[in-house]
């Protein structure tokens, strides 16, 4: 029988591999199991294909597929335990990773013979080799090695078109390291599953090897989300067993598990193996090696999910989307590249880290497009650009992607992780023409490779105000199981004035408890942090002396230990080359009951004052909630108004793309739409005119360099052509939601044809849950007669319940006092002083005018140690650093505004409305343009919105406008805090009434409310409800010639006319019917 089948493969063979002999070109449909090794190592590039044949059922077909560009062309191969760790760059291939040697080929083919495009074939028994089952090599790892020592090496992987499943149980306690289980699958039936364990006894770090019983074990289906992440090793009780056969017993069937040595075991047994439960969560326990029932360690399994970066550009150049997906750490990277049109000037690139957020204004010589994103990715120090001809991927920098395989449309690469502390994610995929940058994005994950869903980010952050200024940000991607999180140092900057200096080696650490006022002491600084944050009780096991780069047994908290120390820049214009920096780490969390979030993150200064203490700052680690706009209240200069529906949008951050979904109906007659500089003012008659929402927004001025204009959304997100209905969903990466050039208070418009025809238009609110946040809003109102400004500033900052705040938008619509006073002038400075001010913000003379504000808003004592040094806080206090600015001065970093002109909308992220550090109770000062004399000021107040409908009889000649004008000049009170909602304005009893929605607003709300009614009912009030410090009018109309319309009755609709029957005094005591009263305090 032997002969036959020797003459079967030597007959069969050609013709069934006549297409397997192309680089990684294996489609042969005829094999029913294929298990591949890719290598691109110390010259050797290529692959070998392991093959079991459904004709020829116990022969295994090994195909050789590798070119050589090195002069080395004897290589020895072997297989060997474990799988290759492709998160290690350096020295991968040494027995220490990749274990005992189980299986040499030399004894049964010899050497290989490599040269360029090397394609050999060979056959071995079934009986000597096989892929899977039990003495299966499928996830060990294949070795090759020259004369000279040289090793290449690849894990023994199935074939792309399987499915593959991995989970991990991560222990960081008692013992150190994981164990992972793999199931390997083809149309989803299982071909095998194996456990791969690493471990090592942490806390006594013993030479000799032990073994120790290991089981499963599961919570409690009726237990909680939260009971079981704060479960305890000693709870768990109930032995993972679903179908009663010893699943569980991981030591009862495979015997137990080796401490201190890696081991990989084989178990089919664990196809039926389920960790994807809502209900429960499953426990691998580790057991005493001498005491069989006393549990020395657990860890939860959690699945291992493969994942996916995407990248995409979308230029006039060029138009690309690139996808790396790696199914786990122990596998190579697939690379996918799709492109409309390549030049060959044009090369892709990786570097360090993502681009700093288009968040605010530079100026027109600074390229803002990729600014932050470092140097190309080579944490192995390769030379870049790598040598000219053939290299493989080892011998280039990891983000050198056109130079490893130029623009193949499908690839993969051995150096290019997106596991591990080296991984790939969150960093900038740069295009270069001619080596200059056209242009970058970042690389986010996906749910697969085919799938067009983003994987959510968890993100939270701290912020430094004092003696340094700067923002660190974590993120961790939700849903891809026990994952790595992203640390990425924005900039770190000295800002008290004390050294201009950069400084190095500061050590950073996570801290237990969040930090106290102590922040800013001189003496015992930070000491309300607490000690490093240490949850598996490290420094407890006297474990610390094992903490660096490479053993990582650290504290959790150790981050300098185990990452690198900081840098921190002597000022802003070093701040990006100096201190910006991006890790990736894998032993912090946070999600579950070891996270981060809500405790502090120390910065160390070694070689400050011994008072001081060895701590420089400190900062809370709070959340980054999200945030989401709102477009859903139309208006129209007309009475008809057909569309209705709303435009959403969402950003997780800003980093991520801001996603929108649009949803408009009876938008028939609409063309195009726009963002509009100003919110819509619902009062007016026709507010969506050109001199209420001012022009399309284009903070960028691009129009004028024929770009694409920032509020143009037609071209960004579709137009609507006439379309009835309009539906779509998307993102846009150049919008945000974040910093100072949000969408939020301003405005869309939707034009018809010819363009010029203005349809509808609505404010972009702020959308959020009440059970998530609430509102605070404020208002500066300058409403003396005697002063010399008129108009209002707003406020409006969302607090979230774990008191973190979103940035505060600020409206500001100001001119010169006087009904016909059209003045208008340009760049006037403005500023939140301490004190609220009095009379004395009338007063003629500047040098004395609102003397009672007193200094300028410093609560973070900026520059401190040097207040009078003008020019250096100008230099250092922008757009770009709104930390280094006093908090009180707005126009260092927000600019300076106008008065007299149209309304102004900005977003300050350094301006708190609520909690010990507030502007409420605070005046803010606007100074004469060009200068920094005080032009007028007034008091920064809570601001109130209570809604209220009111019926009004009319009168003959009745004019809305004048009733208006009548009741503000009875109370006193200016147009701002009395207005009407124009679209809920009805028409009742047959004309004889009208119905207005009213709505009372600022600090005194209440009482205007109230005062309203009282008017209304007897028609005049004994005093003006708005009263004005040192202002006491006189000849003041406190009557008013309307009154309220009664509840309509049918009875007594013939004796009320539309032309102005008096109503008798018995209807007066009804004389507004409220149906909504609602008050808004934020």
């Amino acid at each position: 029988m032997v002969f036959p089948k020797i003459l079967l493969v030597l007959v069969i063979l050609p013709y069934l591999y006549c297409e397997s002999l192309d680089d990684d070109g294996f489609h042969n449909i005829n094999t029913s199991i294929q298990l591949i090794s890719r290598f691109s190592q110390n010259q050797i590039h290529g692959s070998i294909l392991f093959s079991q044949h459904s004709l020829i059922d116990d022969i295994i077909l090994i195909s050789v597929s590798l070119n050589n560009f090195g002069d080395s062309l004897q290589w020895s191969w072997q297989i060997k335990e474990f799988p290759v760790d492709y998160t290690i760059l350096a020295d991968r291939c040494s027995d220490k990773n990749l274990g005992n040697k189980l299986l040499n080929f030399d004894d049964t083919f010899g050497e290989l013979t490599l040269e360029n495009h090397t394609r050999l074939q060979f056959s071995i028994s079934k009986s000597i080799l096989e892929l899977t089952g039990p003495l299966g090599i499928w996830y060990r790892s294949l070795l090759l090695k020259d004369n000279a020592g040289n090793t290449i090496c690849s894990t023994i992987m199935a074939k792309d078109d399987s499915e593959l499943r991995v989970a991990e149980a991560k222990f960081q306690t008692r013992f150190f390291g994981s164990i992972y289980i793999v199931w390997v699958g083809i149309s989803r039936s299982l071909m095998d599953a194996v456990i791969f364990t690493n471990l090592e006894d942490r806390k006594s770090l013993k030479t000799e090897l032990t073994t120790n019983n290991w089981k499963i074990f599961s919570t409690d289906v009726l237990e909680s989300i939260l009971d079981k992440s704060k479960l305890n090793c000693d709870a768990l009780q109930i032995l993972y067993d679903p179908e009663s056969n010893g699943l569980g017993d991981l030591g009862g069937r495979l015997g137990p598990v080796q401490i201190g040595k890696k081991s990989l075991i084989r178990d089919t047994n664990l196809a039926t193996f389920d960790i994807e439960y809502d209900s429960r969560a499953l426990y691998m326990v580790l057991f005493d090696s001498e005491r069989a029932d006393n549990i020395l360690d657990c860890a939860q399994i959690n699945l291992k999910k493969s994942i996916t970066l995407k990248g995409f550009v979308n230029e006039t150049k060029i138009k690309l989307e690139l996808t790396l997906w790696q199914k786990s750490k122990f596998e190579v990277t697939n690379v996918y590249t799709k492109a409309d049109s390549i030049q060959n000037d044009i090369t892709l690139r990786l570097h360090e880290m993502p681009s700093i957020p288009k968040t605010y204004k530079t100026s027109s010589n600074i390229n803002n497009s990729c600014l932050g994103i470092g140097k190309i990715f080579n944490p192995t120090g390769k030379l870049f650009p790598a040598e000219a001809g053939r290299l493989t991927h080892d011998k280039y920098a990891i983000g050198d992607l056109s130079g490893k395989y130029n623009y193949d449309s499908s690839s993969w690469d051995t150096y290019l992780p997106l596991f591990g502390s080296y991984s790939v994610i969150h960093r900038s995929l740069v295009i270069n023409i001619n080596n200059e940058i056209l242009t970058c994005t970042t690389l986010i994950p996906f749910t697969g490779p085919n799938s067009q869903t983003k994987v959510a980010y968890l993100t939270s952050e701290a912020i430094f105000r004092y003696p340094l200024v700067g923002r660190i940000v974590f993120r961790q991607p939700i849903d891809i199981g026990a994952t790595e999180t992203v640390i990425i140092v924005e900039s770190l900057v000295h800002a008290d004035g004390t050294t201009l200096k950069d400084s190095d080696d500061h050590r950073w650490s996570i801290n237990i408890q969040p930090p106290g006022k102590d922040f800013y002491n001189w003496m015992d600084r930070c000491k309300s942090a607490g000690p490093i944050y240490d949850p598996h009780k490290v420094v407890k096991n006297n474990m610390t002396f094992s903490c660096s780069k490479s053993l990582k047994y650290c504290s959790v908290g150790d981050l300098s230990s185990r990452l690198n120390s900081l840098s921190i820049a002597g000022n802003k214009l070093n701040a990006i080359g100096v201190s910006r920096h991006m890790f990736v780490d894998e032993y912090m969390s946070l999600f579950g009951i070891n996270s981060i979030i809500g405790k502090s993150l120390v910065i160390y200064g070694d070689h400050g004052p011994e008072a001081r203490g060895d701590r420089l700052a400190c900062s809370k680690i709070e959340k980054v909630w999200h945030r989401k706009a709102v477009v859903k209240d139309w208006y129209s200069d007309t009475e008809i108004n057909s569309v209705s529906g709303k435009i959403e949008l969402f950003q997780l951050s800003e980093y991520d793309p801001v996603d929108f979904e649009i949803n408009l109906q009876g938008v028939q007659g609409g063309y195009d739409y726009y963002v509009y500089s100003n919110s819509v003012d619902g009062g007016l008659d026709l507010p969506c005119e050109s001199s209420n929402l001012y022009e399309i927004w284009d903070p960028w001025n691009n129009k004028e360099i024929g770009g694409l204009r920032y509020g143009d959304w037609s071209l960004r997100f579709g137009s609507i052509h006439g379309a009835r209905t309009v539906s779509a969903i998307g993102n846009d990466t150049h919008a945000q939601l974040f910093g100072q050039l949000v969408f939020l208070g301003r405005s869309v418009m939707i034009h018809g044809m010819p363009s010029k025809k203005r349809l509808v238009c609505s404010t972009i609110e702020r959308g959020y849950a009440p059970s998530e946040a609430r509102e605070i809003r404020a208002m500066a109102s300058f409403h003396n007669p005697n002063g010399f400004l008129y108009g209002y500033i707003r406020m409006t900052q969302l607090v979230y319940n774990d008191g973190s705040k979103s940035d505060t938008v600020i409206e500001i619509n100001l001119h010169y006092p006087g009904l016909y006073n059209k003045n208008m002038t340009k760049n006037h400075k403005w500023a939140i002083y301490v004190n609220p001010v009095g009379i004395d913000a009338t007063v003629k003379d500047h040098g004395t005018r609102c003397t009672a504000a007193g200094y300028i808003w410093n609560p973070y004592y900026t520059q401190l140690a040097d207040p009078l040094n003008v020019k250096l806080y100008e230099d250092e206090c922008g757009p770009d650093q709104p930390l280094r600015c006093y908090v009180g001065d707005i126009s260092g970093r927000l600019g300076n505004i106008d008065v007299g002109s149209h309304s102004m909308v900005f977003s300050d992220p350094n301006l708190p409305l609520e909690g010990d550090i507030s502007a409420i109770g605070r005046s803010i000062i606007v100074f004469s343009k060009n200068g920094y004399e005080k032009l007028g000021c007034a008091n920064i107040e809570y601001d109130k919105d209570i809604i209220k409908y009111v019926n009004v009889r009319k009168t003959t000649k009745y004019e809305t406008t004048h009733f208006f004008e009548a009741v503000r000049n009875a109370m006193g009170v200016p147009d701002w805090m009395i207005t009407v909602d124009s679209r809920k304005t009805k028409i009742l009893h047959n004309g004889a009434c009208i119905q207005y929605l009213v709505h009372f607003k600022g600090a005194l709300a209440n009482e205007l409310e109230s005062d309203f009614s009282k008017l209304l009912a007897i028609g005049h009030l004994p005093a003006q409800t708005l009263k004005i410090s040192g202002y006491y009018p006189t000849n003041v109309k406190l009557k008013i010639p309307y009154q309220g319309c009664p509840v309509y009755n049918k009875k007594l609709a013939s004796s009320i006319s539309s032309a102005g029957m008096r109503i008798t005094g018995f209807f007066l005591v009804i004389t507004a019917s409220f149906t909504l009263n609602i008050f808004l305090y934020g």
